[in-house]
């Protein structure tokens, strides 16, 4: 991880990145830990931003998955027992799926 001081030499660069790599590239570049973002679009409401609908998807969903949270707790269901019964069933499904799916691909 990078380290920031305020003695350490900076300099002040422009990144222009497509779209469709935006994510997996400022992902890595925060990973790093030695880049600093400045918002270019400060005078832009964050409701006319891009990605506002992505966003209140996603928030709906968390929404959601917290709800359906809360009634499997209030209805003692051991998650474990579920996820492993559910894990072992997918499994055979996707033993079955597999050559399927080779034989749809085949010309």
């Amino acid at each position: 991880m990078g380290q920031i001081w305020r003695s350490e030499e900076m300099e002040l660069i422009q990144l222009f990145i497509q779209n469709e790599a935006a994510h997996a590239t400022l992902d890595e570049l925060g990973n790093l830990g030695i880049v600093q973002f400045i918002d270019l679009n400060h005078e832009v409401n964050a409701f006319h931003r891009n990605f506002v609908n992505e966003l209140r998807r996603a928030d709906e969903l968390l929404r959601r998955i917290r709800y359906l949270e809360d009634l499997i707790k209030k209805a003692n269901i051991n998650i474990d027992a579920v996820s492993s019964a559910l894990d072992h069933h997918l499994s055979g499904v996707a033993h079955e799926v597999s050559p399927i799916s080779m034989e749809s691909v085949k010309p």
